[in-house]
């Protein structure tokens, strides 16, 4: 399976920071579960930066990594046994998603009129598409006659720089209806980004 460069980044720095430096002098055919289960709580006391505690997400993460990394040795035949696949991984907290109030989205929308920022925030609160997809969008994705925004791909920053990726689902290739209010709203603000355009050629 394909992993893309970010995914990549992420699990070079986790064999970096919290794999190889507490089990990479053990031989992989000696590692065994009870090992990973230390390995976690080590993590969860002290793997972080300066020996701060790690969340059990990154815990988490980092056995999956690891977890792969067995996966892939035994299909090539040099380890006959997975021990991470033994002992789970810590489970996160369940952390609860604060989602605004329509009066909260009313009150952020009319502090931001007039600011550069006001279009975006109004059109993210309106589709709730993802960051990236939000960065990855062209005028050319957008049907303001038919309201509707088709999602393509999307913006990813990596250590090489900037590059658009395609989402990971065929479910990630979506179209997304505009209310009334967020299409007005996107008509006015490319009409100003057509007047700026003029003005700058007349300079």
């Amino acid at each position: 399976m394909a992993i893309s460069p970010k995914t990549l980044e992420r699990y070079r720095q986790l064999l970096d920071q919290q794999i190889a430096p507490h089990l990479g002098a053990t031989m992989l055919q000696k590692l065994r579960p009870a090992q990973v289960h230390e390995w976690h709580a080590t993590l969860l006391k002290s793997g972080g930066k300066d020996g701060r505690p790690l969340s059990a997400r990154t815990v988490g993460h980092a056995h999956r990594v690891l977890h792969r990394g067995f996966e892939r040795a035994m299909r090539l035949e040099i380890v006959g046994r997975n021990p991470a696949h033994a002992v789970p991984p810590p489970k996160p907290n369940a952390a609860e998603v604060e989602i605004l109030s329509a009066d909260q989205i009313t009150d952020v929308l009319a502090r931001l009129v007039g600011h550069p920022l006001y279009p975006i925030v109004a059109f993210a609160l309106g589709t709730g598409m993802r960051r990236g997809e939000l960065c990855a969008l062209t005028w050319a994705s957008l049907d303001l006659d038919g309201a509707v925004v088709r999602v393509e791909r999307s913006l990813e920053e990596t250590a090489a720089g900037l590059r658009f990726k395609p989402p990971k689902t065929r479910h990630g290739h979506r179209s997304i209806s505009l209310a009334p209010q967020t299409v007005d709203i996107l008509r006015a603000h490319r009409r100003q980004q057509l007047e700026e355009r003029l003005d700058h050629m007349s300079a």
